[in-house]
């Protein structure tokens, strides 16, 4: 979408609260608007990153500290590895977080 972020009919603007709140601890409502955003091409990049950031925060609440960490691990490992060509921010994250 050309132009300014912040419209009130900015698909993103709207679904921005919902990105930060855990899989788990989604509404229904808030799911339909999650999966409205990833069907638009655009979005591709949005949704790859909130998959991930969905991996971290599973990672940080798992109840096991160190099966946890082990998600975590994987974690990087796969974004220092595996990520597209086109998703160069979180590839430069996956680098930053295996240092």
């Amino acid at each position: 979408m050309p132009g300014r972020r912040g419209r009130k009919n900015d698909p993103l603007y709207r679904a921005r609260r919902t990105l930060h709140t855990g899989a788990d601890l989604l509404t229904d409502k808030q799911a339909a608007r999650l999966t409205a955003l990833f069907a638009i091409d655009e979005h591709v990049e949005v949704e790859a990153t909130w998959g991930i950031y969905q991996r971290m925060i599973a990672a940080y609440r798992h109840p096991d500290p160190a099966a946890g960490r082990e998600l975590m691990v994987k974690l990087i490992e796969s974004l220092s590895a595996g990520v597209p060509r086109p998703l160069v921010e979180i590839a430069k994250h996956g680098h930053t977080l295996s240092k």
